[in-house]
């Protein structure tokens, strides 16, 4: 049960005279079984907007809806309420702190009606509930108009003079009696208010656990999490007349650049394959990896705009431009080919696995990116510490060179970057030629799953103030 905000009492204006009552609990009777709701929490509160569809009453009446305003930080706290009755605007007042209640005529010859309340501000609950709420529904129901009320006799002074009927109190007053009936003597009570029921609500409310991954949730929102990758990879490619050729461009260059220098020097890279797919290979694989980690890192920043405004796993936004970037690393694939053809370097049937080798490369990635993204949401320096961390990597990792190269003391020590194993086990399903790391490449799928679980341990735990933050 969430706990509900107290006050010491409430203001109710009526009859233009103020009163001051004490603090209740929510009637459980809110409604009755011809109304559904939407917008409305058990406990009664409302955020911005609600609406009620009430089923025709079998009079013309009166639907009451009391409304508390809490007092919960501000008490000169007021809101704009606006009540609309299928479709319409019917009464529009500015509400301060305090209770008041809003009588709208029902009349019959509707199957049925819709009432809508729509604030302007919201306020905050105290913690840990931590709710946005604008008001709370205390009171839902119908009562006959006064006008209509069967009035009650009452004694005369004199034969030439009676007391005027005296009305019968609008705090119970029954509705009128069948056509043809006398109105009883005795005023019938309303029946009670039947058990209240709710339409299906969703709670926008990240889960406190960490590790609790609504993967369900994530499959609901399949639609939108492909639109979003479509959405990146237009982004990416549409408004380029050279379109793909970008995709490639950067390690063909570094590639062609490498190998210039290396054929200058003479360098021995201990490297059994022809150097130029070889450095191409690990720059494609790099590149990739640099560039999910990065776009992931600051795709919480740059979607705030959309994650402000629809409910949606925010587990999705940082996994977006994990997979989009994977069209990348399939373009250039395509030259990789080319390049081992006019080398004559053939690949193996071990190529067959390269969705799975590729594994920890995106799983490392992607955690990198959720680690630093839940960080950065507080302080933006460790998106900085981020590229610098890759192009320093470009250099400790082998991608334009061999392993063998480094000396066998501090080669184990070389051997705990995740992206070793990846990059060794890359080329060995491209290259017939070398053999596969099977430590190595286990090592960086263990380390890289332990990353990942790093990153999503931290970013659920920003995630339940994730937009208070940007």
């Amino acid at each position: 049960m969430r706990p509900a905000v107290r006050l010491p009492g409430e203001t109710n204006h009526q009859g233009g005279s103020t009163t001051t009552e004490p603090i209740v609990d929510p009637p459980v009777e809110l409604v009755s079984p011809s109304l559904q709701t939407s917008g409305l929490d058990p406990d009664g509160w409302v955020a911005d907007a609600s609406s009620y569809d009430l089923v025709r009453p079998e009079l013309p009446s009166i639907a009451v809806i009391g409304v508390m305003v809490p007092l919960i930080a501000d008490p000169t706290f007021t809101t704009e309420l606006s009540v609309l009755v299928d479709g319409e605007e019917v009464v529009s007042r500015t509400c301060k702190v305090g209770r008041f209640k809003l009588r709208v005529p029902v009349p019959p010859g509707q199957d049925q009606w819709r009432i809508e309340l729509h604030f302007s501000d919201v306020q905050r609950l105290p913690a840990p509930d931590d709710r946005t709420v604008a008001a709370q529904v205390r009171l839902l129901g119908f009562e006959a108009p006064e006008s209509l009320l069967p009035h009650e006799p009452t004694a005369s002074i004199t034969p030439a003079a009676p007391e005027p009927a005296k009305p019968a109190p609008a705090a119970t007053p029954p509705f009128l009696p069948a056509s043809g009936q006398a109105a009883p003597a005795v005023r019938a009570p309303l029946p009670p208010p039947p058990e209240r029921i709710f339409s299906s609500e969703t709670v926008i409310r990240p889960s406190a656990i960490p590790f609790n991954v609504q993967l369900r949730e994530m499959w609901q929102y399949r639609h939108l999490f492909k639109a979003l990758v479509w959405r990146n990879v237009r982004i990416e490619f549409d408004a380029m007349r050279l379109g793909s050729l970008w995709a490639v461009s950067r390690p063909l260059l570094f590639a062609a650049v490498f190998g210039f220098f290396r054929h200058l020097s003479g360098a021995n890279t201990y490297v059994d394959v022809p150097y130029v797919p070889y450095v191409y290979s690990g720059l494609l694989l790099w590149t990739y990896f640099s560039d999910a980690a990065t776009n992931a890192a600051s795709a919480v920043r740059m979607d705030v705009a959309l994650l402000s405004k629809i409910y949606y796993p925010r587990l999705l936004t940082p996994l977006v431009p994990t997979i989009s970037n994977l069209v990348t690393l399939l373009i250039g694939i395509v030259p990789l080919f080319i390049i081992m053809a006019w080398t004559e370097v053939h690949p193996g049937w071990s190529i067959l696995f390269l969705p799975i080798v590729i594994l920890p490369c995106i799983i490392f990635a992607l955690g990198l990116g959720l680690l630093v993204s839940a960080l950065s949401i507080e302080d933006r320096d460790w998106e900085r510490v981020l590229a610098f961390g890759l192009t320093i990597g470009l250099w400790i990792a082998p991608v334009i060179y061999s392993p063998e190269m480094i000396p066998d003391g501090i080669r184990e020590i070389y051997h705990l970057n995740p992206m070793s194993g990846a990059l060794l086990g890359f080329r060995a399903v491209l290259f017939d030629s070398l053999p596969f790391p099977a430590w190595e490449w286990t090592y960086s799928l263990v380390s890289s799953c332990a990353v990942f679980a790093l990153g999503v341990r931290v970013f659920r735990r920003t995630e339940l103030r994730l937009i208070d933050r940007l």
